[in-house]
């Protein structure tokens, strides 16, 4: 991808859920504004429903602007992942902030009908 095209392209690969969930993001933002709970946790559930490449841009854009530290790992299957000390190293929190942080967002998802599967810490491969 360049700079010169469209960020509508991840859209091409979008399911319905997904699609219906920023339709519902949209309608609570609108009523409720951006800090209300039920907005963040319609933020959280269409970001879990995003297509890969969407998700993925945000990382980046994450990453660049200093919000998450660069991945340190990846699973099985390539996906680049960050451990939660470097998080709660980035944030400045303790690792047990930084967990009870991670299970109150994993709740939320829930509550919010998306399930996010566990990773298994033993199965990440870390960057040397």
């Amino acid at each position: 991808m360049t700079d010169t095209q469209p960020r509508t392209h991840h859209l091409a690969d979008a399911s319905p859920e997904f699609l219906a969930a920023v339709d519902e993001l949209t309608r609570t933002v609108e009523a409720l504004g951006h800090e209300h709970p039920q907005a963040k946790r319609a933020m959280q559930r269409a970001m879990a429903l995003a297509p890969r490449t969407l998700r993925d841009e945000i990382t980046r854009m994450a990453e660049s602007t200093g919000l998450l530290p660069k991945p340190d790992g990846y699973t099985e299957d390539g996906q680049p992942v960050v451990s939660l000390e470097a998080v709660a190293a980035q944030l400045g929190m303790t690792l047990e902030e930084a967990q009870a942080h991670m299970d109150a967002m994993l709740a939320e998802l829930e509550a919010a009908g998306v399930s996010m599967p566990a990773i298994d810490p033993a199965r990440v491969h870390r960057l040397q």
